[in-house]
């Protein structure tokens, strides 16, 4: 996802990291789709990266405003409720 930059004058891409190693195999296996970023959130120091962490990051260097911020974790939190709800993607 590409978002505004703090300064308007470009952008700047939001990314999400995920690794596929034998936990979250097993969750594609089992079907338990949604489970699939608990196991990204805990799982930084082999790579992975969830949507929230880099909008963290990038707003904290000062990238972003606080308003586009606010926007894409809406969206991204969104999505993560409608992908509970719907048993997946």
């Amino acid at each position: 996802m590409l978002v505004k930059t703090s300064d308007e004058k470009g952008r700047v891409p939001l990314h999400e990291i995920m690794i596929v190693n034998s936990a979250v195999r097993n969750l594609i296996r089992d079907n338990k789709i949604p489970q699939i970023y608990s196991i990204m959130q805990v799982s930084s120091k082999i790579g992975m990266k969830p949507m929230k962490d880099s909008v963290h990051e990038l707003l904290n260097e000062g990238v972003i405003n606080s308003e586009t911020a606010k926007m894409v974790l809406h969206l991204t939190e969104e999505s993560l409720d409608s992908e509970k709800t719907s048993g997946g993607f």
